[in-house]
């Protein structure tokens, strides 16, 4: 089994992800019972590297579906280490040898419109990378409906909410901390991160998906909580000078961009004071 797995891998010289999305979109085309293969996530967008996990909507002929096995169907086109639906209902795989995670919903033909869930929620990618295969051409048609519907929401209210959910975040994660609950304080720790990266997007235009870019979240987020004093946080929780903040931490940014030492003293002590 192992000289099949390395077989497998030999094949390609794309990245291991890649390679397995390949794989499952050439095994779905060759199967006369899947009509259509539609993706989602990073690898639809700009964000997409060799460490993305790949998702899958993956729509089974109506006249196939009740017999379709979909453990069997995807054993039979990669090696998978295990394969099992996780706790929000997804099924889930991890391919074996190099541990590439895959989400896999699958639904019959005629379950299209669990699809109509994404209009004015999730902006598709770029249509091509989205539907990956169509052979009843549905499929791409409501895809590119959606393309032309931007997500609806209110941005001054998102950002008031998460600036909320942040600030009681920090003061539960602070709590915690203090009783040395460190297990606890650490999945709280976790939680807020979303929060604040969920503004930080919404700064940044970001908010297709309401997600950092990662070039963005590997930068200016881990600078900015180096340098963010939670105490002098704590002393005001008012939402104008917090936006301010952020504001100024981007103009630093970007007049810093081209210095080594992105932790420079002035930038600490402007964090600093904004909080004071």
């Amino acid at each position: 089994m192992e000289m099949q797995k390395d077989e497998f891998y030999r094949q390609s010289k794309n990245p291991k992800n890649l390679h397995i999305l390949n794989k499952i979109v050439d095994a779905a085309r060759e199967d006369r019972r899947i009509v259509s293969v539609i993706s989602y996530g990073s690898y639809t967008r700009e964000d997409f590297d060799k460490f993305s996990d790949i998702e899958f909507y993956i729509f089974i002929r109506d006249d196939s579906a009740h017999t379709f096995n979909d453990e069997q169907w995807l054993r039979e086109t990669i090696p998978v280490e295990f394969y099992f639906t996780n706790s929000y209902g997804v099924k889930t795989a991890v391919f074996s040898k190099f541990f590439v995670r895959g989400e896999f919903h699958f639904h019959s033909e005629r379950e299209i419109s669990v699809l109509d869930s994404w209009k004015g929620v999730v902006f598709p990618g770029r249509v091509e990378k989205t539907v990956l295969l169509d052979k009843s051409g549905a499929f791409r048609k409501k895809i590119e409906e959606f393309c032309k519907t931007r997500p609806l929401f209110d941005e001054e209210a998102s950002f008031k909410q998460n600036y909320l959910e942040l600030a009681n975040g920090i003061i539960m994660e602070w709590g915690v901390l203090s009783r040395k609950d460190l297990f606890r304080a650490g999945t709280l720790h976790s939680t807020n991160l979303l929060f604040l990266s969920r503004l930080f997007s919404l700064l940044h235009k970001k908010t297709d998906h309401l997600k950092l870019l990662r070039s963005e979240s590997t930068s200016v987020l881990p600078v900015f909580m180096v340098q963010m004093h939670i105490s002098d946080m704590m002393k005001t929780l008012d939402i104008t000078v917090f936006r301010s903040t952020f504001h100024r931490q981007r103009r630093l940014d970007t007049r810093n961009s081209n210095r080594d030492n992105c932790s420079s003293s002035s930038g600490q002590s402007f964090v600093s004071s904004a909080f004071l």
